[in-house]
């Protein structure tokens, strides 16, 4: 398997999970578009923080307050 799961860094460093088993990420401008295993979708205003593909993790920070 080579999803990963993809997490919100928030201000205090704390990661919150967004969507589990992404199988897809699509960047267009500031917004970033996660689609998993399933077919269910995210979408936010954020930047890629980090990918850790040997841990299958995805780290993104907000580029404005929700």
């Amino acid at each position: 398997m080579c999803e990963a799961n993809a997490y919100l860094v928030r201000e205090d460093g704390s990661e919150e999970l967004l969507l589990k088993a992404v199988d897809k990420l699509t960047i267009d401008g500031d917004t970033v578009y996660l689609v998993d295993v399933f077919g269910r979708q995210e979408r936010l205003r954020a930047r890629v923080r980090s990918l850790a593909l040997v841990d299958h993790k995805i780290l993104l920070e907000r580029t404005e307050t929700p």
